[in-house]
């Protein structure tokens, strides 16, 4: 509750007058105010000049002081303003723009579980965010987009591609994505599972499942090819199976000729066992 009662209550000029923040402004203390003043960049003058317009909204003019409280690394005080500003008049590209500093202050301050809860909040609100802030940037979205890229940082650093997937489903049905979009992103998150899987089938010397699931993923996506050869090529090798090794190491640089450390094991492996390695010739 504010110090001043409504009749000893001080008349504010400056921007918090014209734009009727005066309650909400001698509502926070001595320093927050101060601190207001300052991220504003309008120092004193927020609150004694006169002026009588503005292309502010309430809700753009505190997600600037935020942005700014972000930008001077006092995240605390960025995620005070921010939540505060939603309840103030504005529009639906300025909530974006609180969402992403709420999602960035929390992830700055390894608070991931509060930087969680509000990309979901935000994709929740997607219908009604979603078509003001495309209108906005021209018919697309940004470039980043912090409550899509975050939840997919935290589930890609535990290497949870399941949730990945799940995450691309929700952002398509949300229109965050298109679903050429999703499905390029699903087959990419697959694949990192397939990955994962036929490493551990390696590391449990079962080669014959390893081979099923690195053919799963040259399957969903052929420019793989190369580098998942190579692999197999290199297991074959180091197990001396050298008449496997060459199999693969020519798969892979029929795959992509440009490949690097495996045209010098294919030819010495084929030194050593009188293969032939003309097939080399023709790609040069």
């Amino acid at each position: 509750m504010s110090i001043f009662s409504k009749k000893t209550r001080p008349k504010l000029n400056g921007k918090i007058g014209l734009l009727n923040l005066e309650n909400w402004h001698l509502s926070l203390s001595e320093l927050q105010q101060e601190k207001v003043k300052n991220y504003s960049g309008e120092g004193d003058e927020l609150t004694t000049k006169k002026i009588s317009n503005t292309s502010q909204s309430q809700k753009h003019f505190l997600w600037c002081v935020a942005s700014d409280a972000f930008f001077q690394k006092d995240y605390k005080f960025a995620l005070l303003i921010a939540q505060q500003a939603f309840k103030f008049n504005g529009n639906y590209v300025d909530d974006h723009f609180l969402y992403n500093t709420i999602i960035e202050s929390y992830h700055k301050i390894n608070d991931n579980e509060s930087a969680k809860k509000f990309c979901f909040e935000e994709i929740s609100r997607f219908n009604q965010i979603g078509p003001e802030l495309k209108h906005s940037f021209k018919g697309r979205f940004p470039i980043s987009m912090p409550a899509m890229d975050y939840l997919l940082k935290y589930a890609t650093d535990d290497e949870d591609y399941d949730e990945a997937v799940r995450l691309i489903d929700i952002f398509e049905k949300n229109g965050l994505i298109d679903n050429e979009e999703a499905e390029r992103r699903r087959l990419e998150f697959r694949n990192k599972l397939l990955y994962d899987k036929a490493y551990i089938a390696i590391e449990n010397e079962d080669i014959d499942k390893a081979v099923s699931l690195f053919d799963q993923i040259v399957s969903n996506d052929s420019s793989e090819g190369a580098s998942v050869y190579k692999i197999l090529g290199n297991y074959f090798l180091e197990n001396d199976r050298e008449i496997e090794a060459y199999d693969f190491y020519k798969k892979s640089i029929l795959a992509d000729p440009e490949i690097k450390g495996v045209k010098t094991k294919l030819q010495k492996i084929a030194k050593r066992n009188k293969l032939p390695v003309d097939f080399l010739e023709r790609l040069s």
